[in-house]
């Protein structure tokens, strides 16, 4: 029997994000007490952000990242970027985080990507 249920999973904590980043191959550079700054160009060149995730991690034309705000991650991108991280990367990482958080508390979850590139995090879960 299967079950489709739709979460809306917040992004929330740095490490997990970063841990999904990894988990993902995506490298990404996380600040220090100094801070960290996108490159970009005109539009976000000097941007501050909690995590910097270079161009080609993503295949973007330039650098992103995240501000961690009011216990909420904030995506910070060139408007160029934003519609491919927000259709493809973010998924992604959404994905990832509620794959981990369900690996975590003992179950054995999996990413499943359909030929639409639509990712769901499935657990088998044994019937009575």
């Amino acid at each position: 029997m299967s079950r489709y249920v739709r979460v809306d999973l917040p992004l929330e904590d740095r490490a997990e994000v970063c841990a999904a980043l990894e988990a993902l191959g995506f490298a990404h550079a996380v600040a220090g007490p100094e801070g960290l700054l996108l490159d970009g160009s005109l539009e976000c060149a000097g941007e501050p952000v909690d995590v910097r995730v270079p161009p080609e991690a993503a295949e973007t034309v330039q650098d992103w990242g995240f501000v961690v705000e009011a216990g909420r991650l904030r995506l910070v991108c060139a408007d160029v970027d934003r519609a491919r991280l927000e259709r493809e990367t973010i998924p992604a990482l959404v994905a990832e985080v509620a794959r981990a958080r369900l690996a975590a508390a003992g179950h054995a979850p999996r990413i499943e990507v359909d030929a639409d590139g639509t990712r769901r995090v499935v657990v088998d879960v044994d019937e009575p």
